[in-house]
């Protein structure tokens, strides 16, 4: 079953032996969501964001990013061919590269480089960050792995305080938090493999069976 920010806190406030103001648990909470979903180029938050890109446009054409944009994994055009992306320092030097785009990440917008000569959808493939959780609200990942959440702001709640309520702290906690990630990590590994093999077959003969064997 899901759990609520309400539910989180609630078992969180538990582990810590204390209970705490409802603004400072949220926030930690979103801190520990946060960090979780820095640490991993995780399946869960892979998104999608089309682009409709203008004829003639150029370097200084900018395109709005997704507003939960965490950062790139690939851009298609219409035909789908790849773009590379490249580093944002060198986007006047190479302003008329070919199949090529940069992120603007401090004005969370995309950059072709060379002009485009037609108007064509684009496809974005990017990390995004989830919503923060309120009190009535879940994390986006399966429910089985919402028991890390309490784990993680515990571990954070220690590192802030330095008084008596520290020492509610155990290093258990800790060592569930890091079996828990690793957890979930293979959960995730798995996905990107079976996608990796799903996309090794060829598209006529999906069931990956090779009909040009010599010994048929």
């Amino acid at each position: 079953m899901a759990l609520t920010g309400t539910q989180i806190i609630t078992k969180f406030e538990q582990m810590v032996e204390d209970v705490l103001d409802t603004d400072f648990t949220l926030q930690l909470l979103n801190d520990a969501k946060n960090e979780i979903e820095a640490e991993y180029a995780w399946e869960q938050l892979k998104k999608e964001q089309t682009i409709s890109v203008t004829a003639g446009s150029t370097l200084d054409t900018n395109y709005s990013l997704a507003s939960d944009f965490a950062f790139a994994i690939s851009l298609y055009d219409s035909g789908y061919i790849v773009y590379n992306l490249v580093p944002f320092e060198e986007r006047r030097k190479r302003r008329d590269q070919q199949y090529a785009y940069v992120i603007d990440y401090a004005n969370t917008n995309l950059q072709l480089l060379g002009q485009q000569s037609t108007a064509q959808t684009f496809y974005l493939y990017y990390i995004s960050f989830s919503d923060d959780i309120a009190a009535g609200t879940s994390w986006v990942f399966p429910d089985r792995f919402h028991y890390i959440l309490p784990l993680k702001m515990a571990e954070l709640y220690y590192a802030v305080d330095a008084g008596e309520k520290a020492r509610a702290w155990d290093d258990r906690w800790s060592n569930q938090y890091e079996r828990g990630l690793l957890l979930l990590k293979r959960w995730d590994a798995k996905m990107k493999l079976r996608a990796k093999k799903s996309s090794s077959f060829n598209s006529y003969n999906p069931k990956g069976v090779n009909l040009n064997r010599s010994d048929r």
